[in-house]
């Protein structure tokens, strides 16, 4: 029962990965495919390498048909393309493609690993410095599952000595960030020292995922820094002939390990090598922060000037589409429908649209295809149409929090609102996009939330 339940869990990584690369890229069309085209290259031994191949085909595929499509008016034919036309030919063109592309990725899979068993019976330290490499190079992607795929190939046949290193090496990283916030806690943010602590829990279970964060904020100082500590416990894992019989579980199964206690000393050894050198690069790239201060954003700690170093950036221009006239406070409506209303007259009475009805329509289309409202009380609605003037960003703080259908149930005090032209998709896209991810930020949603005027609003925004 266990081996059933764990295995059809493990087997949806390759499919979910797939639709969610193409998701990211393509919204919901590229889901769909993305999910086809995983299902395809996991049924053909793609494994991960397969699902990053799918998943980006997936999304170029779509955003192609996308483009060949655009004569088609929006208004009579968007629910053909979008409920037969993208998904059909997506699912129909993506397939061909990875049927074809899965014989060279599976192949290029068993490559790796039929190089990676030949180092076998070498020098335990560079098999350890190999592993450790390979285990961090892309923190649970195709380099990393390599190594972890033929640990379990060689648990198989017998080999316990092989998974030892690479467990150690997975184990690592993540223990590795818990150190450095200890070592060097002042270099880093409340989230992030909030994460580290978690990530102890997480390395315990063999779950390397959580040291990426750390490693995407400074990739070529802090991924080498990850590589030595793992290279570190993987060698004296392999030096002191350490067995691991099972395939995943972390300190779960030193109750199955030869030698527990000596593998959890070579695995927090190399965790504190990691984090010294994780802590030295934090607090050098902290020094090299400039320090900005703008203290009527903020509702407390007033005494600090010095801006979150994960303070986040965006890829667009908010002066080029946000004007202080288009940022309003206190609006009183009582439902989501009258807030659109709200939008779509102001739109027009700013200039920025010429038909309100047109516009509160196309809002209305875009509730309909999926609920705009976000987490922690923000909604993000946005119309595309031919009556809109050019691209503009719209800001209102209801007076009364309205229901929405939000993701995360609560209701929304926050609407983020994207008007654009039709022949500016991509920039719809951008726009949506960015602003989500400002949204993950809680320094960011706290200085936004505690804006008492369109200029502290709009400068927020600008700062960007």
């Amino acid at each position: 029962m266990l081996m059933t339940i764990g295995g059809t869990t493990m087997n949806l990584m390759v499919p979910v990965l797939s639709a969610f690369i193409a998701e990211a890229l393509a919204k919901r069309t590229g889901l769909v495919v993305g999910f086809a085209a995983g299902m395809i290259t996991y049924n053909g031994g793609g494994g991960f390498l397969g699902a990053i191949v799918s998943g980006y085909l997936s999304a170029i595929v779509v955003l192609l048909l996308q483009k060949l499509f655009k004569a088609l008016p929006d208004r009579q034919f968007r629910g053909l393309k979008s409920i037969f036309l993208f998904p059909v030919l997506g699912v129909f063109i993506t397939g061909m493609l990875m049927f074809a592309l899965n014989t060279p990725i599976h192949a290029l899979n068993t490559f790796m690993m039929n190089w990676l068993k030949g180092f076998e019976n070498s020098n335990p330290i560079l098999l350890g410095i190999i592993i450790g490499i390979m285990c961090v190079a892309d923190f649970g992607g195709p380099i990393n599952k390599a190594a972890y795929v033929t640990g379990t190939a060689l648990l198989a046949q017998g080999n316990y000595f092989f998974m030892a290193g690479v467990s150690a090496a997975c184990i690592a990283p993540p223990l590795a960030t818990g150190f450095a916030v200890l070592f060097n806690r002042k270099a880093y943010s409340n989230d992030e020292r909030a994460a580290a602590y978690v990530n102890f829990l997480l390395g315990s279970t063999h779950i390397t995922e959580g040291a990426i964060p750390f490693a995407a904020k400074n990739p070529l100082l802090n991924i080498p820094a990850f590589m030595v500590g793992s290279a570190v416990a993987a060698s004296l894992t392999y030096i002191s002939k350490i067995q691991v019989p099972a395939p995943h579980g972390g300190f779960i199964v030193l109750p199955l390990v030869n030698k527990p206690f000596l593998w959890v000393l070579w695995i927090i050894v190399g965790s504190i090598v990691s984090g010294l050198l994780l802590a030295i690069i934090a607090n050098k790239s902290k020094n090299s922060q400039p320090v900005v201060a703008s203290p009527s954003l903020f509702e407390e700690d007033t005494k600090s000037a010095e801006v979150d170093i994960d303070t986040p950036k965006v890829e667009y221009d908010p002066d080029e589409i946000l004007n202080v006239n288009n940022i309003e406070l206190d609006v009183d409506v009582n439902s989501r429908d009258e807030a659109l209303k709200h939008l779509a007259k102001l739109a027009v009475k700013n200039g920025l649209a010429s038909d309100e009805s047109e516009i509160y329509k196309q809002y209305q289309v875009c509730e309909q295809e999926g609920s705009t409202g976000m987490t922690d009380g923000f909604a993000i609605p946005h119309a595309q149409s031919r009556n809109i003037t050019k691209s503009a960003m719209v800001v209102l703080k209801l007076k009364h929090p309205v229901d929405w259908n939000s993701l995360d149930g609560k209701k929304i005090d926050t609407v983020i609102s994207f008007l654009i032209p039709d022949n500016d998709s991509k920039d719809h896209l951008k726009y949506l996009s960015n602003t989500a991810k400002l949204l993950t930020h809680a320094d960011f949603v706290h200085k936004l939330k505690v804006s008492q005027t369109a200029d502290e609003i709009k400068k927020l925004f600008s700062d960007k």
